[in-house]
């Protein structure tokens, strides 16, 4: 009896540090201060796929707004920032987040396909558990790419920012429940 009151200990505290891990890593700050501009969290969200939640996902703005096509045709300082909750073959990140573009873009993909590409390369060979990517946007500066807070990738152009943040919040993004929890709705 000791020996199964014992396995069911161990694996009530294997489960507890599950829960615990995953609820750190979906903890996103209230704001965040990026090129000394104070942002605010506009909303948050799990991107899940197949009952597998993928990332966490935080959407920061200079102001509140509940209104997806305004903030993707703003020119003001924003970011996503994803916190991934699970491993992710870049492969398969790569994947998901082209097809995000393609979908939002549709026959105006080819007009992007060379900021795409570069963006895509960022994700190297995984996307691992507890990598946080910050992808901010500022007028005359483009979209910067930060992985676990080092600056990797800075791409330029306001239409690159209004696809990517598309992926998220416009007409066809890659989950709705998503796109109306970063709107805070």
């Amino acid at each position: 009896m000791s020996k199964i009151l014992t396995k069911i200990s161990l694996v009530c505290i294997v489960v507890a540090s599950f829960i615990l891990q995953t609820a750190s890593a979906l903890e996103q700050e209230n704001s965040i201060k990026i090129n000394n501009n104070v942002l605010v969290l506009n909303g948050q969200g799990i991107r899940d796929k197949f009952f597998f939640d993928v990332y966490s996902a935080a959407l920061y703005l200079e102001q509140p707004s509940n209104n997806g096509l305004e903030i993707i045709n703003s020119n003001k300082q924003m970011t996503i920032r994803l916190i991934m909750l699970r491993d992710v073959d870049g492969d398969s990140m790569r994947g998901a987040i082209k097809d995000g573009f393609v979908s939002s873009l549709g026959d105006q993909y080819p007009n992007l396909e060379k900021d795409i590409q570069l963006f895509l390369t960022t994700f190297g060979d995984e996307a691992s558990y507890g990598n946080v990517y910050t992808l901010s946007y500022q007028q005359d500066i483009g979209t910067t790419i930060y992985i676990n807070n080092t600056k990797t990738e800075i791409i330029k152009g306001f239409e690159f920012k209004q696809a990517l943040f598309s992926i998220w919040l416009g007409d066809k993004p890659a989950q709705e429940s998503l796109k109306q929890e970063l709107l805070g709705n």
